[in-house]
């Protein structure tokens, strides 16, 4: 027989960003409320930058953006023990282990009824760029003859890394899990499509444990590049005038200042965020401190363009009320609401439209509003999970994270909660919202458990 929603419960957490390694490093990064993007001329793991380390690469020059800013990946990640074929693997076995062991089930669960919902927006392109240049540079003591020479870790599991379903095999081999297994792929909101698959497997008694979450790691010229053509990159060249004449150098003109009247896109971060999701009944009988409990998660489509959202805001809206009244929620009973927030000016825009039509304009005012995105950069396909992890140690605190790098309020939020400081989080109960790049549209609520 399948349980309901309230059966769903979180017992684990782990987290990697550029906060550092592990869940208390990324809530102290969220308090301050203030921005961890660094300036790099490196890529993830490598002591070159992309035009010195890459000599012949595909990518030209010319298509990479100016500078290099980010939310990159902590150094320690590399001396932690891990070994893997890609960046967000490292992450994502990292994150895992954390909220495995907070969760206690080594030992104390059927593996057999362990499920694996963990998730990449595009898997391992730093593996991928690694084994394309391979082929392209073979020995020089081997003719070639016009014969592409293919490498020998195309022999091993290394090549593995450039699928997108691998970080969820290794989480699941991690962990013993031998239950159902899936890699969702919903681009920015990869992460929360991952959790809402996972409170279903349980919700319909195909598991007692699921592993959620998602990881990337996307610091990499390809993908600036495509970013940067796209102009939804926060840079000098996109930066308001009004920002240039603030600072001398520039530097703080390349942040993410999602809600902010001189907002002008997004900056990218790399990580991973893992959830690990319980029946209930089966965390009580074990004993095991429940840190938050699921109430429900939807999830809709946004069919309006590749890029930009629906300026009605009718998908969003439509979303968010049928997730409040999946778990049996009125809006006034929401505490907080962790916004997707990217600091681009039609995504801040449309998502506080949706909320203050869901709510209305006094209603809504009542209502903390925060985004991550200002302090780890754009976690892209890790983004929900991340945020869904810092979302919950939030609840757990009752306190609301700032949005950072708030420079001046846009006059089309003047009836919202925005906080620039941590500020007490009234009622338990938090709205979670993710979406991603092709109109996917995510939303979950989750309430502090009894």
């Amino acid at each position: 027989m399948g349980g309901s929603a309230n059966d769903v419960v979180i017992t684990g957490l782990g987290a990697v960003t550029a906060a550092g390694l592990g869940t208390d490093r990324l809530w102290r990064g969220l308090i301050r409320g203030k921005s961890l993007i660094t300036r790099h001329e490196t890529t993830s793991f490598d002591n070159e930058g992309p035009s010195e380390g890459w000599p012949d690469s595909p990518f030209p020059q010319a298509l990479w953006p100016e500078e290099v800013w980010g939310g990159f990946l902590p150094h320690e990640l590399r001396g932690a023990g891990e070994s893997s074929g890609d960046p967000l693997e490292l992450a994502a076995l990292w994150a895992v282990r954390e909220a495995w062991e907070q969760a206690g089930c080594e030992g104390q669960v059927d593996p057999l009824r362990v499920g694996c919902a963990f998730g990449t927006s595009k898997g391992g392109v730093h593996a991928a760029t690694n084994e394309w240049l391979a082929t392209h540079r073979p020995p020089t003591d081997r003719p070639t003859n016009g014969v592409t020479h293919f490498p020998d870790s195309w022999k091993s599991d290394g090549f593995l890394s450039v699928f997108p379903h691998h970080a969820s095999t290794l989480v699941a081999n991690a962990c013993g899990a031998r239950g159902p297994r899936s890699s969702p792929i919903a681009a920015c909101a990869t992460g929360l499509a991952a959790a809402i698959l996972g409170a279903r497997w349980i919700e319909e008694d195909l598991c007692d444990v699921v592993i959620t979450g998602s990881a990337d790691a996307a610091l990499h010229p390809l993908i600036l590049a495509a970013f940067n053509r796209l102009g939804v990159l926060a840079s000098r060249r996109n930066a308001p005038r009004q920002i240039m004449d603030r600072v001398e150098d520039g530097r703080n003109s390349v942040e993410c200042r999602p809600f902010d009247a001189y907002r002008h896109g997004f900056v990218v971060g790399e990580g991973a965020g893992c959830l690990i999701l319980e029946r209930e009944s089966q965390a009580l009988a074990r004993r095991q401190p429940l840190l938050a409990r699921w109430c429900g998660g939807r999830q809709l489509t946004d069919a309006a363009s590749l890029m930009q959202p629906d300026p009605a805001a009718t998908s969003l809206k439509r979303l968010i009320t049928d997730t409040l009244k999946h778990a049996a929620k009125d809006p006034h009973e929401i505490g907080y609401i962790n916004a997707h927030g990217t600091g681009t000016s039609s995504n801040d825009l449309v998502e506080i439209q949706a909320l203050r039509e869901t709510w209305g304009t006094n209603r809504l005012a009542q209502v903390p509003i925060s985004s991550f995105k200002g302090t780890v950069g754009h976690l892209l396909g890790a983004a929900g999970s991340v945020e869904l992890v810092g979302t919950v140690l939030a609840l757990q605190r009752r306190l609301v994270p700032p949005t950072a790098n708030r420079l001046r309020a846009d006059t089309e939020f003047a009836d919202c909660c925005l906080p620039e400081h941590a500020m007490a989080m009234p009622r338990p109960c938090v709205l979670k919202l993710s979406s991603g790049f092709g109109g996917h549209l995510m939303a979950a609520i989750i309430e502090l458990a009894d």
